[in-house]
């Protein structure tokens, strides 16, 4: 196109090559007087390759795992893009420390995958790069407390290691970290062919919760009183650490 008297040419975005695009034109002055050449000319045009920079066309969705409990996720193909080049991938926590030793990174899949020996939230940083230039976005890997372990310990009224009805039982469930307990969970526990229910007494706001359960008459176990896994019952409460 004409332009204030000057020919200008506009190439297509992120196109590039020698020898891109070409124009013939022939020459005329403006009276039209017969002052020229019409011979065809032909214009070449070179356009240099411009490095473009990586971009994050998504935010990483925060993640959550659980203490001592196997975790993966992945960070979607289409969080970075880039016009002109492949990306490679790398993660660090978002202070650009090490990952702890638990979480590892698989950059080929970018996958994180470990199990958390800690109940400390992390913020982690994923960074692409083409080569040259990178962008990265960081998310909050929240870890939920796990249960360390569960204790059937001291019973009021237990004479030589034998409760009768009416003595009370207590068990302590202890966790990887500090919890804040709503409502009123119960520990779900075992009396021969009995499923029964201690009650939650203390501990919120601590990493020990205290539970306890009156024997009943007719109670019996002869091989003693269990407990299965996911033994915890909310009921409509909760157990959270300070994150939440």
């Amino acid at each position: 196109a004409l332009d204030a008297g000057q020919l200008k040419f506009q190439g297509a975005p992120d196109a590039n090559g020698a020898s891109y695009a070409s124009l013939k034109f022939a020459v005329q002055d403006s009276g039209a007087t017969h002052n020229e050449d019409l011979t065809s000319n032909t214009l070449s045009f070179n356009l240099a390759a411009v490095n473009d920079a990586p971009v994050l066309t998504r935010h990483i969705a925060p993640q959550l795992a659980v203490f001592n409990t196997p975790f993966s996720c992945v960070v979607p193909a289409a969080t970075f893009a880039d016009v002109d080049s492949p990306l490679t991938y790398s993660a660090t926590l978002a202070n650009g420390a090490p990952l702890p030793a638990w979480l590892s990174f698989d950059a080929a899949s970018r996958t994180f995958s470990g199990t958390p020996t800690s109940s400390a939230d992390l913020s982690v940083r994923v960074t692409a790069s083409d080569g040259q230039l990178s962008v990265s976005d960081s998310f909050v890997l929240g870890v939920a407390p796990g249960v360390r372990s569960v204790v059937i310990g001291s019973a009021v009224g237990a004479q030589n290691r034998f409760l009768n009805a009416g003595d009370t039982l207590a068990a302590a469930v202890t966790f990887s970290e500090a919890v804040t307990v709503t409502g009123q969970p119960q520990l779900a526990l075992h009396i021969g062919a009995d499923v029964v229910m201690a009650d939650y007494v203390s501990g919120s706001g601590t990493s020990q919760l205290n539970f306890s359960y009156k024997i009943l008459s007719g109670q019996t176990d002869a091989n003693g009183i269990g407990f299965d896994a996911n033994a915890l019952r909310l009921n409509a409460g909760s157990i959270s650490d300070a994150a939440g």
